[in-house]
Order: structure tokens, then sequence, then C-alpha cells
């Protein structure tokens, strides 16, 4: 299953994706560009690499079972209108002391605070993921021989592996999202490998994970 083709997929993916991740936390946030107060450019910078990402692995269509995109961009849109309303229900009804927002920004793990200049960014931040997921699904198809069941596994430990950087920038803080990204990773692309709306569990999934894990890190 690990063959050097499949090697140097993942590898260079990988690359791409830390390249990206790094461009933003070791080039825009230093310069005081981060989720809320750069919220424009940080979203500009994950959506443009979204883009280029899906250029670049020359992603023009959906897998062949998949429903058409249009379809599920309707359910995709409806679904982040309702997180984006819950995200401001929570921030304007059920406020955090001073104390916690001072925690939160201190981490630099700033979607929690439900802002909705946080909120866009991590929204674009999601996009990004799942672009770059997909992708990596669609090269793994197209230049291997491997099986469904194989593509979900090398590209689930290749989403998980990719999170074990955020111990160095989170410490052990980043273990809140390098354990759930072990079994979400297979899943996203479980998802997207066997649904015909399998764009769209995907999505739905990682974006209800950041709002329940918002709710977690805000008030505990």
């Amino acid at each position: 299953m690990v063959t050097p083709v499949v090697l140097r997929i993942v590898a260079k993916w990988t690359v791409f994706w830390l390249a990206v991740v790094g461009g933003l936390n070791y080039g825009l946030e230093p310069l005081g560009f981060d989720y809320e107060n750069g919220y424009l450019l940080c979203s500009c910078w994950f959506l443009f690499f979204a883009g280029v990402c899906l250029y670049r692995y020359r992603v023009k269509e959906l897998l062949a079972h998949h429903a058409r995109f249009h379809h599920q961009f309707l359910y995709i849109g409806a679904l982040t209108a309702l997180a984006l309303i819950i995200g401001f229900l929570i921030a304007e009804n059920f406020p955090i002391s001073p104390e916690k927002v001072f925690e939160i920004r201190s981490t630099h793990v700033l979607f929690p605070l439900f802002l909705y200049k946080t909120w866009i960014t991590k929204l674009a931040d999601i996009t990004f993921q799942q672009s770059f997921i997909f992708a990596l699904l669609k090269e793994l198809q197209r230049e291997t021989q491997l099986s469904k069941k194989q593509i979900v596994h090398v590209a689930g430990c290749s989403f998980a592996l990719l999170h074990l950087p955020l111990v160095v920038l989170l410490g052990v803080y980043g273990f809140y999202f390098i354990v759930p990204s072990v079994f979400a990773g297979f899943l996203f692309n479980w998802f997207i490998m066997n649904f015909r709306h399998g764009i769209f569990y995907s999505y739905a999934l990682h974006l209800i994970f950041y709002v329940l894990m918002g709710i977690a890190l805000r008030y505990y």
C-alpha cells in the first residue's frame, strides 16, 4: 500500500499544507495579523491557497459517485449560516469573564471567542482544510492503484500526522486538536469516498467539531 508514489504524493501535499499554515503562523501573525485583528487577510490567505491547491492538483470535478456540487453547496451554505447565528447568539447571550477572554487570547486559538471576525476566519480555515483533503483524495485515486479503503487509510494517517506540529505552536493545548484529528481525518475521507453527499458530510462534521470545541474551550 505504501509505495514510493504514495509517499511522494503525501510528502508533497504535507509540505504544501505546512508551508501555507507556517506562512500564516510565522509570517502574518508576528506582524499582528491574526484571526481577529487581521481576519480579512487571514481569510483571504486560506481561501487563496485553497484555490491554488485545487488548481495544483487539477481538481475540476467531484468524484464520480458524488451529487452535483451546487446541491451540496446549498447544504453547506445553510449549515454555515446556522453556525454563524449560533456563534453570535452564544457571544451575545452567554458572555465570558475578562479573565477567560484573556486566557483564550493567550493561547492564540481565538475562534472560541465567537466574534464574527474570528468565526469568519475559522470558516475560511475549514474551507482550506477541506479543499486540501479533497485534493489529496483525488490525487491518490488518479495516480495510484489504491482501493477506496486504502486511500481513506493513507489520507487519514496523513491528516493526523500533519497536526503534530501543533505541539510546537500550542504546547499541551495542541492535543485538544491532535487527538480528534486522528479520528476526524478518517471520517472526513470515509464520507467523501463513500457517500453521494460526502463533501457536505465532511464539511458538516468539521464545522460541528469546531462549534463544540469552541463551546468547550470557552466555558471549561
